[in-house]
């Protein structure tokens, strides 16, 4: 997550500290609805994410929603759950960041088996009351296309653009045709910057995606202690939402008070000192001092707090990463419960915690699988059969290898 999000977290928004949040403005959040890719890494053929709940979707889960909040993603170490995580990340970049890249810079992406096709994205997104679908074809050199279409109560085309031309638009994106496109920049993120209102909530939405994985894989956590020290030393609202969770994990901690001390250049280095309480008396535990869940959870709740705040999407590899199983329903509750998440902020995150499963349920579990090296994914409520049953653990059945996506020792 980059530093002009976090800034808004140093803005007075209160958190859900206590089952309740006050939001005082009118952010309008993400929603994800489908994603999908083709011939990006080791997916070949593609691959389709769904959020989509259907009318079999048991009311506990869907709490009314037609769409999840939370997606969890299994399956064997080299799967590829985290090539599909890179294709979300790649749909971030290219869409709100790729105007930064360097003219003539090859994309960050890598097609199945380096061949020299395009890869292929598109993802279908609510914002306000509209239905988005945007989508593209890129080579690691050029754009092939790109495309947005917007659904109210029809479908329509916004525009289209092949190669470095706009072929089509609406009359209201007319002024996009005279844009200077560069081939390796989405024309969203162009338009963004020459700062034209035209795409701006697209725009918004797609910058909204935080994730701690790049093109080079996991990246986790993206801030040191001590810049997150810093930055919850300005955001007493999410210092407070971080505290209240980690004391509710039962990790001993009472209170987090941040400190600084002087560096060079008189410059402040922040840092948390964890308190405990021993005989009713508070003993403080340092960084060096305190456990790896501890340190973990301080260093990313502030992405989730972000999510929550503004209605984005958090997207977590390896979410389990020194974390008790007892603790990661509490992570999943921010989303999946309406009185912690009123504006739908989804998480989706990959786990080799196959107890995890049961939490979640087959309607918000994928499995990445493999074979002869080519990756696909599929959600469970899509076995066919009566295998896997709402009453029923799922654990217990894909550790005996039915549905796939365990190692083969």
């Amino acid at each position: 997550m980059r530093a002009t999000h976090y800034a808004i977290l140093k803005l007075n928004y209160r958190l859900p500290t206590n089952l309740s949040i006050d939001f005082p403005f009118g952010w309008r959040g993400t929603l994800i609805i489908e994603f999908g890719l083709r011939n990006f890494f080791s997916f070949k053929e593609g691959a389709v994410l769904s959020f989509r709940f259907d009318g079999n979707t048991p009311e506990n889960i869907s709490r009314g929603q037609p769409y999840a909040t939370v997606m969890g993603i299994n399956g064997a170490n080299a799967a590829g759950k985290t090539q599909l995580l890179k294709g979300l990340n790649f749909v971030n970049f290219f869409a709100a960041r790729s105007f930064a890249w360097k003219p003539n810079a090859l994309l960050p992406l890598e097609p199945f088996g380096n061949g020299k096709d395009a890869s292929e994205f598109y993802i279908e997104f609510i914002a306000g009351d509209l239905i988005y679908r945007y989508e593209f074809e890129v080579t690691e050199h050029e754009v092939v296309r790109e495309a947005l279409f917007r659904t109210k109560s029809k479908k329509t085309l916004l525009f289209e653009r092949k190669k470095n031309t706009v072929v089509k638009s609406v009359k209201e994106l007319e002024a996009i045709s005279s844009l200077t496109l560069r081939s390796n920049v989405s024309l969203i993120a162009t338009v963004n910057q020459y700062q034209l209102p035209l795409l701006e909530d697209v725009f918004d939405v797609l910058n909204q995606i935080q994730t701690n994985v790049a093109y080079s894989g996991l990246h986790d956590p993206l801030m040191d202690i001590n810049a997150t020290a810093k930055l919850l030393n300005e955001a007493p609202y999410a210092l407070a939402f971080v505290e209240n969770f980690i004391r509710n994990c039962d990790t001993g901690v009472s209170k987090i008070v941040i400190k600084h001390r002087e560096g060079g250049n008189n410059e402040k280095i922040f840092f948390p000192v964890f308190l405990h309480q021993i005989d009713n008396e508070d003993y403080a535990v340092s960084a060096l001092g305190e456990s790896s869940g501890t340190k973990r959870l301080f260093q990313t709740l502030p992405d989730y707090a972000l999510a929550l705040m503004t209605g984005g999407v958090l997207v977590v590899d390896e979410l389990d990463i020194h974390l008790h199983p007892h603790i990661l329903p509490n992570l999943l509750a921010l989303f999946t419960d309406p009185a912690m998440n009123p504006r739908h902020a989804q998480l989706i995150f990959t786990s080799h915690n196959v107890k995890i499963m049961d939490a979640l349920g087959k309607y918000r579990s994928c499995v990445v699988a493999k074979k002869d090296n080519e990756s696909f994914v599929f959600r469970l409520d899509e076995v066919p059969g009566d295998m896997l049953r709402n009453d029923r653990s799922i654990a217990n059945v894909y550790d005996d290898g039915k549905i796939g996506g365990v190692p083969r020792l």
